[in-house]
């Protein structure tokens, strides 16, 4: 299987291997809506780059914890969905 069509969970059960593609292609798929959602928890590109560092780091040394679905690493990014209030770009005349 093509590690950019599998799912998150078969990539974090990749990832708690030490699979750093999988890695990369986890990242790769989430790491805008992470960006997004720290923009609005700290103003500053420089930290919300910092913080979604943190996540995918704390994903990468974590992953061999993780059991069964991803549902917590789903219930994490629940909120950073592109659809969610929280993510909306703000629309001009705010």
């Amino acid at each position: 299987m093509r590690q950019q069509a599998a799912s998150d969970e078969v990539l974090i059960a990749r990832i708690a291997q030490g699979d750093r593609l999988a890695m990369q292609v986890l990242y790769g798929r989430h790491h805008v809506r992470v960006f997004r959602f720290g923009l609005r928890l700290v103003p500053d590109e420089q930290v919300a780059e910092d913080l979604i560092s943190e996540v995918f780091l704390d994903v990468w040394r974590q992953g061999p914890q993780f059991e069964g679905p991803i549902r917590r690493f789903h219930l994490a990014l629940g909120p950073l969905h592109d659809s969610s209030p929280v993510c909306a770009a703000p629309q001009e005349g705010r």
